[in-house]
């Protein structure tokens, strides 16, 4: 693992988004400028500034990867994420938002369990994974099922 991967830092909301202001509050919502807007372009541009690196930090299983990488490119269209770098340790609770994105996430979800032949109890507490979690929490399911 080359030592860049280990300065990679996972994914996080800001810290204001965990208090907004009166002001920040308000503006959640408004299109294009909202508080939620500028911390959706703070989240991409930390995501656009990761290399290939971060995935050294993913174990070399296969079907892990492919799980990985399956989810990955969905989350990057679904979302508008600039690349599929994600961190094992990316909580899903910012990788599965984006402003608006209720009908999306849904959609997203039924599509990934069609997908990989889970149940929709994988995404069970999704707010609380982190992505490497779910990528493993869906391979254990497919070998359960014995897929």
């Amino acid at each position: 693992m080359s030592s860049n991967a280990h300065t990679i830092e996972p994914l996080a909301w800001p810290t204001d988004w965990q208090h907004p202001s009166s002001i920040q509050r308000v503006s959640i919502g408004v299109p294009f400028i909202g508080f939620d807007h500028r911390v959706f372009r703070a989240l991409v541009k930390k995501l656009a500034s990761r290399d290939e690196s971060v995935l050294k930090m993913w174990p070399s299983d296969p079907t892990l990867c492919r799980i990985r990488d399956d989810i990955a490119a969905w989350l990057a269209k679904t979302f508008g994420w600039p690349n599929t770098l994600f961190h094992p340790d990316d909580p899903c609770a910012v990788l599965f938002w984006r402003p608006r994105s209720d009908l999306e996430l849904s959609e997203m979800l039924l599509l990934l369990a069609e997908r990989f032949g889970v149940s929709m109890e994988v995404f069970d507490r999704l707010d609380q994974m982190s992505f490497g979690q779910l990528v493993e929490r869906i391979q254990t399911e497919m070998h359960d099922d014995g897929t």
